[in-house]
Formats: structure tokens, sequence, C-alpha cells
């Protein structure tokens, strides 16, 4: 094969920039993600410091089983031996660089282990070299801590991954390229929201704590810094006990360090509504005990509860960002329940009368799949045809009422509809065609119907629509990550997704067309089996000449 001298291209991949485009760009949608939280078998491989990912401490020979009398440091070390496991999914085999300081001893058995000569200690401060086997994600690793001196405690633990020598950053380069095409991230699951207990800006988690699995989920401070070098707009929710000094600090430190673009969606905890969550509970006992609110129902005064709370927290915000900067970047969410009107209608009701001129957006939650809602799923013999008929149904029927009421009572009030989750929602927590439910997240027409989603939801005046999740593995609790695993290079659901995203041409998720991609391209043509990131432009499952002429259409820049 012949190469063209100036730019260093077969001259036979050249020639196909001759053949007329076979593609053009989607629609653009509002598009956000939920990211997925963390747990000790996620897979998304978002942070460079592998100790992210390990579970609470646990009895010393068996860190499995919980430990409830051990005693932790306020940064969530132990004080007694102890172990820590975790699956470690998604991280890679290679050489892994391990530091601490303060006096202990750390082994770890499993898939890993520290490398003879490489540990050495000067000071409080210890470093080794660990090994980390190829695994599959389905073993267990466990960090065993020996030897503890309380004098000199353990602290500032690190396992970083090969290629990443600097403790200060945060996340991995792949993590921050398949978050960047979601204009705006929803943290919910980061913040470990439902369930949490959190009230006082004292006991928030801190940067220095060790792992990121737990009841308190991720730092605000790394929650801030996943969206300034993304450049991002956020997606934030108030724990729901969080007193009002929390809220103050909360949003300060929003204002002072979030980058100046970044839009912010604040909501008061997740689904207050949704009995199955601790928080409703815990609102509903709020409620009850409220002698100021004035409906005669539980319901009813559980959405008058979570408004007045919501209303004093936007007015916190509103306080803390001045008048301006809280019109131009501060968005209180109404969080409705899709399946009705009166939790968002009874919020708004007093949220004029005692919060007016403070809220921007319902959010409700376009799902697709519901068992519930459609009862054919989980009756045996059903089939892939027969539930992609009924999903399209459900959108085309009861999703389309629900969504056209939400919008009416949003556009009364001159207030955005948003969607705060959307997309697949199938489970097979009860066994039933669970085999079928995962063959039809890879099947093409989840895409067409995923389309089908977002055109009825756009058609009714839906704004922003929040996919749920990101990355994440499939479970017979959800299929619910457009991707499984970092690994994965591309999936029907995440490449669909990607095309109403970026522009037609765009294969490495950078937003723009130019050289990179077309390296991209010429490493994988004629190859079959192919995604989007892989140079499939067109989704067809190969790279050939119609990829190649949606990429010349399309690219601005050719210069190596």
């Amino acid at each position: 094969m012949t190469t063209h001298r100036r730019s260093g291209v077969p001259t036979a991949l050249l020639c196909l920039f001759l053949i007329a485009p076979t593609s053009s760009a989607d629609p653009r949608y509002d598009l956000a993600v939920n990211l997925d939280g963390f747990a000790d078998f996620m897979s998304s491989r978002a942070y460079i410091d592998a100790t992210a990912l390990f579970r609470r401490w646990g009895r010393a020979g068996a860190g499995w089983e919980e430990n409830p009398a051990l005693k932790l440091s306020p940064d969530n070390y132990p004080l007694a031996d102890a172990d820590a496991v975790t699956l470690l999914r998604g991280y890679p085999a290679g050489v892994y660089k391990l530091r601490y300081e303060g006096a202990a001893t750390l082994t770890f058995v499993g898939f890993a282990q520290i490398l003879p000569g490489t540990l050495k200690t000067q000071g409080d401060v210890t470093t080794a070299d660990v090994r980390v086997a190829p695994h599959g994600g389905e073993d267990l690793l466990t960090l065993q801590v020996r030897g503890l001196d309380p004098s000199k405690p353990l602290r500032d633990l690190h396992l970083l991954l090969p290629g990443y020598a600097d403790a200060s950053r945060i996340f991995t380069d792949e993590f921050v390229r398949r978050v960047r095409p979601f204009p705006t991230l929803r943290f919910m699951d980061w913040e470990q929201t439902n369930a949490n207990a959190l009230r006082e800006w004292s006991d928030r988690p801190r940067p220095t704590r060790f792992s990121r699995t737990g009841a308190q989920g991720v730092p605000l401070e790394e929650i801030v810094a996943l969206a300034n070098v993304t450049r991002r707009n956020v997606w934030v929710n108030v724990p729901l006990h969080a007193s009002d000094d929390y809220v103050t600090h909360f949003a300060t430190l929003l204002r002072d360090t979030l980058h100046s673009a970044a839009i912010i969606h604040v909501e008061y905890s997740n689904e207050v509504w949704n009995f199955g969550f601790e928080q409703a509970k815990d609102n509903l006992a709020a409620a009850k005990a409220n002698p100021n609110l004035t409906k005669p129902d539980d319901f009813g005064r559980c959405a008058q509860q979570a408004a007045d709370r919501l209303g004093a927290i936007a007015r916190i915000f509103k306080t803390v960002f001045g008048d301006a900067a809280y019109a131009a970047r501060v968005r209180p969410v109404v969080g409705g329940f899709v399946a009705n009107t009166y939790w968002a209608q009874t919020q708004f009701d007093w949220l004029d009368q005692h919060h007016p001129g403070l809220i921007r957006e319902l959010a409700i939650a376009p799902y697709f799949g519901v068992e519930g809602d459609i009862k054919d799923v989980d009756q045996p013999g059903a089939t892939a045809d027969a539930l992609f008929t009924k999903f399209n149904a459900l959108i085309d029927g009861q999703l389309n009422t629900w969504i056209a009421d939400h919008a009416a009572l949003a556009k009364a009030r001159g207030l955005a509809l948003v969607a705060y989750e959307g997309g697949v929602h199938l489970t097979a927590t009860n066994g039933v065609n669970e085999d079928l439910k995962r063959q039809v997240q890879s099947d093409p027409r989840i895409a067409d119907t995923y389309r089908h989603l977002l055109d009825v939801w756009q058609k009714n005046g839906g704004g922003l629509f929040t996919q749920f999740g990101h990355i994440g593995p499939y479970t017979k609790f959800g299929y619910w990550g457009l991707l499984e695993s970092m690994d994965q290079p591309g999936s029907v659901k995440w490449d669909f997704v990607m095309s109403l995203l970026l522009p037609p041409g765009d294969a490495n998720l950078d937003g723009k067309v130019d050289f990179a991609d077309f390296q991209i391209l010429r490493q994988n043509l004629g190859q079959s089996g192919r995604w989007r990131e892989q140079g499939d432009l067109n989704a067809d499952r190969k790279v050939d000449a119609k990829d190649v002429a949606i990429f010349r259409d399309n690219a601005h820049d050719l210069t190596a």
C-alpha cells in the first residue's frame, strides 16, 4: 500500500474521501447523566487511587464481616487491627504505588502483593510497589492492617494506578473522557443521597477520608473537581437532615470553588415521595410532627414538608450567591412523582404561599420497562418482540400523558420541566426473564425505543433529560449503565447516546472532529464488530467507507 508523503496516511484511505456522504447529524437533545455511586463492586474506574473502592473496615482476618467494636479515626482509618476488602473491578493488572503515613504494617491477600525489596520507610512515610495480578473482578482483594501505633496513627493511604504517579490528581483519564460528553452531571448517588443521615457540615466526608464507598458519599470538593476538569454543569442533592449551617457551607463551597460557568441544579434529597427510601419515611415523621401543615392526608403533608424545606434551602442559596448570581446560575428543583401531579401540585401551592419566586424547575423520572407499568415483563415466555411493542405503547400512552400533565403544571408557573432520571428500567429481582431482560440491553431496538422516549419527552416540552446511569455492572437489580465497565469499547445504548451528544465523526469523545479521530478510523478500517470509539460512526458495527465519508464531511483539522 502506498502512502501519502505529507500526511503519512495510506493513499487507499485518502481515496475514500471522494465517496459521497451517507449520514447527517442527529437532532440534538439536552442530555445529562447520573453518575453511578461507589461500592466495592463498581466498575467505572473513576479514581486514580484504588483505595476509593474498598469497603468499610471489617474484622481482622475476615474483612467482609463488620466489626461494630472497631474504633475509627475521623478520616475513617482503623485504630486497631482490621481488614478491608474490594473486588477492584475494572482496575487493571500492573504495578501500583502504595504510600501511607503512620506506624502500621500493611499486607494484601488475594490477587495483589507488595513486591519484595520495594518497601521503604522514611520518617513517618512508607512506600512500596504493589503488583496486582490479572483478575476478572470476581475475587476479593483484602487489605490487612496490623501493628498500629496510636501515637502515630495510620493516615493518608494511597494505592495509585500504573501510569499515575501524582496523588494530587483524582480521576483517571478514561473516566474524564467518558464523562465529558455530558453537559450536566447529576451526583445523587455520588453523594449517597438515599438514607443519608448527615446533619452538620463538620461531619461531612473530607478529601482526606479513606474510601469513597461509605454512607456519607463522596466529598463535595471532589464533585467540584470533576465538574471543573470537565467544565460541566452540576446537579447536587442536599441531604434530607442537613442543617441550615450545612446548607450555607454547601452553597458557599460551590460558589467559591466551582467554575463560574456552571449551572447548579439543587434538589432536596431524592424521591422524598418514595417510601422505599429511608428519607421518605423520615420526611413523613417530620410531617406528622409539624403543626403548620394543612393537608389532611399523609401524602399531601409529606409534599408540604418537603416543599417547605426546599424553599428554605433555596433561600439560603440565594443569600450565599446574591440575587444576580442566583438568578443566573442556581436552579432549585421540585422533585416530582411521574405517575401523578398531586405531589408536585401540593408542593407548588405551598411554595407559592411561603417561598415565592425561588423555584426554577420541576423534575420527574420518565422510564420505560417498569414492571408495575408493563405486567408482561414478568410473564413466563415473554419475548423481545413483545417487550418492545409494550415499551413503545407505554411511551405513546401512559408516559405521554404523565409527561404532558407535568409539562402543563410547570408551564403554568413559568418553570422548566426536566428529568432527574430516565431511560431503561428493567430489573429481575424476582428471577423472572433475567436473561431476556439482559439481552434486551444490546438489542438494536433499544436505541430506537430510547429515541422514541426522547421524542415524546421533547414534543411535550421536556427540557434537560438525565440518563440513569453512566457506567456500572449489570445485575438482576437493574441494567442501568450505558456501559457495563470502563473496559467495554461501546454498546448499543452508549453509542446511541454519544450520537446525540457529539458531532458526527467524533470517535474519541472530545467534542471535535480532527486528526485524532482519523487515526482511529485508519487503525480499524475494514474491521467488523466495532463501536463508535473504534471508528464505527454510523452504528452498523463495522468501519468502512461510510464512516470515512461521515468523518470527511465533519472534519475541521487533519494536521497531526
